[in-house]
């Protein structure tokens, strides 16, 4: 599912639009890391969409421990927040 406006705009009131270009690098290479993951299992013809790259990032950002500080210093421990930046992460750097 891609980033909606409501999403978006959830994000911008806890800051994580901010934390996530601050740290744009940290993001850089876990996307990369999710992307190449899904892509081995998405062949051609096939075409790997953003929802599954989205699904290799999630758990990757639920460890990270750079997320899960600023999650708990922000009490923003629901788990659609991971979720959430994880759709963040995939709007800004999909290509």
């Amino acid at each position: 599912m891609a980033l909606s406006q409501a999403e978006l705009q959830k994000l911008q009131r806890a800051s994580l639009v901010d934390f996530f270009e601050k740290h744009r690098a940290v993001w850089e290479t876990i996307y990369k890391n999710a992307y190449e993951y899904a892509g081995k299992y998405i062949k051609a013809p096939a075409k790997l969409r953003q929802d599954d790259v989205i699904e290799a990032l999630v758990p990757a950002l639920q460890v990270t421990e750079l997320l899960g500080n600023t999650l708990r210093a922000k009490r923003l421990l629901q788990k659609y927040w991971v979720r959430y930046f994880a759709d963040l992460i995939v709007d800004s750097l999909w290509t």
